[in-house]
């Protein structure tokens, strides 16, 4: 089969995966899902940044008057933004001279090989997006996601970041809610985690961090943690809480995207195995909970860049063809106190 129609075949096969690959890799990301959920995962025009605007402040304005009292016209601020850099991931499907000669002669057989490797980078690219979404965004000299170990941080020694170029340090109506729970649980019954009569604790500690990233019917929408400390909260859970089954009415977006999770106050609780301190061996410690509130997340990628495959090139200097998958994106928040995050869950 001559190139020019291995070009054309290849092409029109990788086309056709395509959306496919957009939604089957972001599909497998339980934030994700949430914010399609929402209507908050965006394509953007270009622009070297993303812009999140942010209401630190009331209107003052706002009060009572009767008939001809002067209503209040002083001028507002409280208003800001938060700026997030554009990250830019990618990956390769190679397919060498060798190849293409070997299945030149079956149209079939070309089709299957480009399909099983766009298969392999799809579930390369999947993995890649969850662990980057789970990351501090300093990851390659800082070209990773600016995931959600920076969005929702550890609140660890006094010691706040820079996110979106807002100082939480400073500005502390910029910080997530944030618990060690080692030191709190230590401080409130002297106790080491892990013990039978640690179950009330740990639910009390989880339930108090739900309600304060709460404001009014503002409040927490997915749970997340690692294997461990979800099947430890599944040992706690009482008859009248129950799993989400497909189809329900809890949260049939989840469940039909092949996430069961028990429920903990009416919130879906989710596991990750990219959630920090996955293991499953006693002692082993810093098992994280982390609460997102993912109507104040937004997933912002790049128009024309939302896993987009490039034609198939010869380099220079090989025999073979080599197309790119392209993701254009990152993440932004709006609100970081209605989120939360628990660390230092140390397992005896």
């Amino acid at each position: 089969m001559p190139n020019v129609n291995f070009e054309q075949l290849a092409t029109t096969t990788l086309r056709l995966h395509r959306p496919e690959l957009a939604d089957n890799i972001t599909g497998k990301n339980a934030a994700i899902v949430q914010m399609k959920q929402r209507g908050f995962v965006e394509e953007e025009e270009g622009a070297l940044s993303y812009n999140e605007p942010i209401l630190f402040d009331e209107n003052s304005t706002t009060g009572s008057y009767r008939d001809w009292d002067p209503i209040d016209l002083t001028p507002q601020d409280g208003m800001t933004n938060a700026e997030f850099l554009i990250a830019q991931l990618a990956g390769s499907l190679m397919i060498s001279g060798r190849q293409e000669f070997i299945n030149s002669g079956n149209r079939t057989r070309i089709i299957n090989l480009l399909t099983a490797k766009t298969m392999q980078l799809q579930k390369s690219l999947t993995l890649l997006v969850n662990r980057q979404s789970h990351g501090d965004g300093t990851g390659n000299s800082g070209k990773d996601l600016t995931g959600f170990a920076a969005l929702v941080e550890s609140g660890a020694g006094g010691l706040w970041s820079v996110v979106g170029g807002i100082d939480s340090q400073t500005d502390v109506w910029w910080r997530n809610q944030w618990l060690d729970f080692d030191v709190a649980l230590t401080s409130a019954a002297g106790l080491s985690f892990g013990n039978v009569q640690d179950m009330a604790e740990f639910r009390r500690f989880v339930t108090t961090m739900v309600n304060a990233a709460m404001r009014n019917s503002e409040r927490t929408t997915l749970l997340l943690s690692d294997q461990m400390v979800h099947e430890y909260m599944e040992s706690t859970i009482t008859q009248n809480e129950r799993y989400v089954k497909e189809g329900s009415m809890a949260d049939a977006n989840l469940a039909n995207a092949g996430f069961v999770n028990i429920f903990f106050k009416n919130i879906p609780w989710v596991m990750d195995d990219d959630m920090p301190g996955f293991s499953l061996v006693a002692g082993s410690d810093n098992h994280e909970i982390l609460g997102l509130n993912n109507d104040f997340l937004h997933l912002k990628i790049g128009k024309g860049k939302n896993f987009v495959v490039t034609p198939f090139v010869r380099p220079p200097d090989k025999d073979g063809k080599v197309a790119q998958v392209l993701f254009y994106a990152n993440y932004t928040i709006a609100n970081r106190q209605r989120q939360f995050r628990i660390d230092n869950i140390d397992f005896a």
